[in-house]
């Protein structure tokens, strides 16, 4: 009976081995491993369709929070940020990924942007939102210690305001970057006319976009959830929206919302593009001609 009893021990033993070893090497796998990132950029200006100092930016608050806490549930070593796009500046609204207040963290940050924007009748700083979210993910790959399985990055457009013509090449610069290194973009559009540079965003980074009109955000958590939640290797099982098109025709720098064109007058300096040669020359293009004009004079004298 004793002899039975210790081989059983030993057996024991040797399960307990086993599974100790088991488990130090599932934890040195996660430590060598980094979850996906996710990065909001939510737009904070009274100029949106969906106003920071209304009642209903406490839904965006809302759909943000929640894809935060699914985005850390499903990615237990992930990590999640959040910019606000405030008039002329931009803010980590981001909280701490554990602790008890972390939640209500990111809901008070973002409601403070809206406060601070509240005076500031501008348009928000979406281009320098989004490169600032981009800085941070690469800034992530570069600081993992070699060998490390560093995961992938998205990042979430939520576009409460139209399209602003003078960001245009900056925000499509930060797109082609996305796109070079592999960023999905992912883009809601919560304007009354849904946003071409956020569908060309999509496009071209394979993400989904989605359009949400003012008239009913009742359904922005819901469809944020459905629709955002999922990582880009769960996407193929699933039948998110489909982008039936996208339109790249050019957007004119002269006109906020910009006109969409099938013909436009560029500036062959900056490629500033205009709707019409009556609302040219560009600066950058009639500083040019003064100073070519000021060196043919003082050649000519």
């Amino acid at each position: 009976m004793k002899r039975g009893q210790s081989e059983s021990t030993g057996d024991g033993a040797a399960r307990d081995t086993s599974r100790g070893g088991r488990r130090r090497h599932l934890d040195d796998a996660m430590a060598a491993s980094t979850g996906e990132l996710l990065c909001v950029v939510v737009e904070v200006s009274p100029r949106c369709a969906v106003s920071s100092s209304g009642a209903e930016f406490r839904r965006v608050v809302e759909a943000t929070l929640a894809l935060r806490n699914a985005h850390l549930m499903c990615h237990h070593s992930g990590e999640f940020v959040c910019c606000a796009a405030l008039p002329g500046s931009t803010r980590y609204a981001a909280a701490p990924r554990s602790g008890g207040g972390a939640g209500s963290a990111l809901a008070t940050a973002l409601l403070d942007a809206a406060e601070a924007a509240r005076d500031r009748d501008e348009a928000p700083a979406t281009a320098a939102a989004v490169a600032r979210s981009l800085c941070y993910a690469r800034k992530r790959v570069a600081a993992a210690p070699p060998g490390a399985d560093v995961g992938g990055a998205r990042l979430l457009l939520l576009k409460l305001a139209d399209d602003d013509a003078a960001q245009y090449n900056a925000t499509m610069n930060g797109i082609f970057a996305a796109s070079r290194y592999g960023v999905v973009v992912d883009a809601a559009s919560l304007a009354a006319k849904p946003s071409s540079l956020m569908k060309q965003a999509a496009h071209l980074t394979g993400g989904v976009f989605l359009h949400v009109a003012p008239a009913k955000l009742d359904q922005l958590l819901a469809s944020a959830l459905a629709t955002f939640a999922a990582d880009a290797s769960c996407r193929k099982s699933l039948n998110l929206p489909f982008l039936e098109e996208a339109d790249f025709r050019v957007s004119c720098f002269c006109c906020s919302p910009p006109n969409t064109l099938d013909r436009a007058w560029v500036c062959t300096v900056c490629l500033s593009v205009y709707c019409s040669q009556d609302k040219g020359p560009c600066p950058c293009t009639a500083a040019l001609r003064a100073a070519a004009a000021k060196a043919a004079g003082t050649k000519a004298s």
